[in-house]
């Protein structure tokens, strides 16, 4: 059994930027940016962009029996 030859032109790459930056307009959030524009640039690429400001984070509360 042979294994079969992939194009990788023919395959989309995904990447997901994450900042965990609690301020809004950092430095973090700019390089993301430019990081956002080079990949976006080169073609088949897919980008994502996941802020962690603004979002409610807590520790587990136990409120689940099977946790």
């Amino acid at each position: 059994m042979s294994v079969p030859q992939v194009n990788l032109n023919d395959v989309p790459i995904r990447i997901l930027f994450i900042n965990g930056s609690p301020r809004g307009r950092n430095n973090s959030q700019w390089l993301i940016d430019k990081a956002i524009e080079g990949a976006s640039s080169l073609g088949n690429i897919e980008v994502e962009r996941f802020n962690f400001r603004a979002k409610k984070m807590a520790p587990c509360a136990g409120c689940v029996d099977y946790c």
